[in-house]
């Protein structure tokens, strides 16, 4: 009788500490971690002026065979990315080998003339006339064989710059003449924008420093920091305009042709401060002024936050991948995982 008790001691010790393991991982208001936060106010700069414009390629090269024949190979097709130096076409070069064997069969024989000439001269047996005709002659052989072997390595062409055909002109088999654009290829990194500026407000950008970008029409997201590269000398006198030259680069390839705008913003007519402070990036880059990283946004109806990829144009203050309103984790942001429940930190009186 006396183990009774013990027994029952045991039992219920036992069944209070799987109570306790039960709720030892249950998420209460005293572990759950504090982050401090900010709703973002998303305000930029708008343009000081815009100008319409068209994309045109810095490099945009018509390729062609230097001799003329039957194409026997295309490697390319339009819209595909060429390396520098790759093989784009090929002439049937069975003509051009044969007009090297020619031109080495008369280079030998007229060297070997050339030579018999000299030593003929040495006995005195032929004039100094005849000796100078066999060496032109001579020369005459040796150039035409250089011709031949250059004309036989112009049977194959090859892309000057990496790019994009942008255009293929001719096909297999097609018998094309000396300068006949074979294909079109296009450097798909660097692009030129021309605009025409009126004259007043082109009086007023010189002497400073716009901080410009290209809008495409296609890609209204993804602006593009330009700059200056050449205006024209004179105004054109009917439409009372400069015309402005501007170039961007692009990692995304543009094609030839589409229109967009030049924006125009200008330092001293308003500034845009950057919405994303510095201890609110997880990570961060800035390339071509412009920020791009990830951030934690805090979701208030799940209390979770979730990792952001977003960029910022330090020239506009235009943000990207976050909309005003949203919620953003400003500080320790190194220590938080993906879909972790937080609570907003909130300042106590006193504190």
């Amino acid at each position: 009788m006396k183990l009774f008790p013990l027994i029952i001691s045991l039992l219920l010790g036992v069944l209070l500490v799987g109570c306790d393991l039960s709720h030892s991982d249950e998420i209460t208001p005293s572990n759950i971690k504090p982050i401090k936060t900010t709703r973002l106010q998303l305000q930029h700069m708008d343009p000081s002026y815009q100008f319409l414009g068209e994309i045109v390629p810095v490099k945009n090269s018509p390729i062609s065979f230097r001799v003329g024949g039957e194409i026997q190979s295309i490697s390319v097709e339009m819209g595909q990315k060429v390396s520098k130096g790759q093989l784009l076409a090929s002439l049937d070069d069975a003509d051009l080998k044969l007009a090297v064997k020619s031109a080495t069969t008369e280079f030998v024989l007229g060297k070997s003339e050339y030579q018999r000439a000299k030593q003929l001269q040495a006995k005195k047996l032929i004039s100094k006339d005849a000796l100078d005709q066999a060496y032109t002659q001579y020369k005459t052989t040796e150039a035409a064989l250089e011709q031949a072997k250059t004309d036989l390595s112009y049977g194959k062409i090859y892309a000057p710059f990496s790019g994009v055909v942008s255009m293929r002109h001719s096909n297999a088999h097609q018998v094309v003449a000396p300068l006949q654009p074979i294909v079109n290829i296009i450097d798909n990194s660097s692009y030129n924008v021309s605009v025409s500026v009126p004259v007043l407000v082109a009086h007023r950008l010189m002497g400073r420093q716009p901080k410009l970008q290209f809008v495409s029409d296609t890609l209204p997201d993804h602006p593009f920091p330009a700059q200056i590269i050449e205006i024209s000398s004179q105004p054109d006198l009917d439409t009372n305009s400069y015309l402005v030259k501007v170039a961007f680069n692009s990692t995304i390839p543009l094609m030839p042709g589409h229109s967009g705008q030049l924006q125009v913003f200008i330092k001293s007519d308003q500034s845009a401060p950057n919405p994303i402070q510095s201890s609110a990036w997880i990570d961060m880059a800035e390339v071509n002024h412009m920020q791009k990283g990830h951030v934690w946004i805090y979701d208030p109806s799940s209390s979770k936050v979730h990792r952001r990829l977003v960029s910022v144009n330090l020239d506009t203050g235009v943000v990207f991948g976050v909309k005003s309103g949203e919620i953003l984790v400003e500080s320790g942001v190194q220590t938080l995982v993906e879909n972790q429940i937080v609570r907003p930190w909130i300042r106590e009186r006193g504190i």
